[in-house]
């Protein structure tokens, strides 16, 4: 992953963790979250050739089945979104945008017949068994709202993945608030914002 800004590319700095060297630091903390939750994951496992346009994915998720893309806010235009969005045809793939922390990152799913705007998800925590899961937000909820401003609750939202949450509720879902941050997704997130990797340190658990 490079990091851009839409007119000057700027290198991002290689970070070893688990076992893998990533690309940047955003990518690792990323992957901390991860390992916090218990989600098991492939980095850059490997590159797919979409009829000449060549793409690597930066993690899969092979319990749920899913890829995800990691950029720095603002990082996806032009070719990066052409890309996810080829590979979207078919497989299911999230793009995010930020850091791992309530109300920093932006999640997008590529959809087919293309409809904008995005059909966007988030992390959230379940009511019932206040485990973590991902919830596509509904196209009739506030959904720009649920990470441009204050999040609204998650009503009528539907699993992306149920491996760690396996209520299948049909209520509302929690947004990272105070109940977020006092449960297990805000110790993955305070994992992942907390992780120092220079001088080989590893990152707390």
């Amino acid at each position: 992953m490079t990091a851009t800004n839409g007119k000057d590319s700027i290198k991002a700095i290689e970070t070893s963790y688990n076992g893998y060297l990533f690309r940047s630091r955003l990518e690792a903390r990323w992957a901390v979250f991860l390992d916090a939750l218990g989600v098991p994951y492939e980095y850059e496992p490997q590159g797919f050739d979409m009829d000449g346009l060549h793409y690597l994915p930066d993690f899969k998720l092979p319990v749920q089945k899913l890829w995800l893309e990691i950029k720095p806010p603002g990082g996806f235009h032009g070719e990066d979104v052409r890309k996810v969005l080829e590979f979207g045809k078919n497989q299911t793939i999230l793009a995010i945008e930020g850091n791992p922390w309530p109300w920093e990152y932006l999640a997008w799913l590529p959809c087919y017949p293309l409809v904008f705007p995005f059909p966007t998800a988030q992390w959230a925590n379940c009511p019932q068994c206040h485990l973590a899961n991902i919830v596509l937000l509904d196209r009739d909820s506030e959904r720009t709202r649920s990470v441009l401003g204050k999040w609204p609750e998650f009503k009528g939202s539907k699993h992306l993945f149920s491996r760690l949450c396996r209520c299948e509720l049909g209520m509302n879902w929690f947004g990272p608030d105070d109940r977020v941050i006092e449960s297990l997704l805000g110790d993955a997130y305070r994992a992942a914002r907390s992780a120092r990797f220079e001088h080989g340190q590893k990152p707390g658990r």
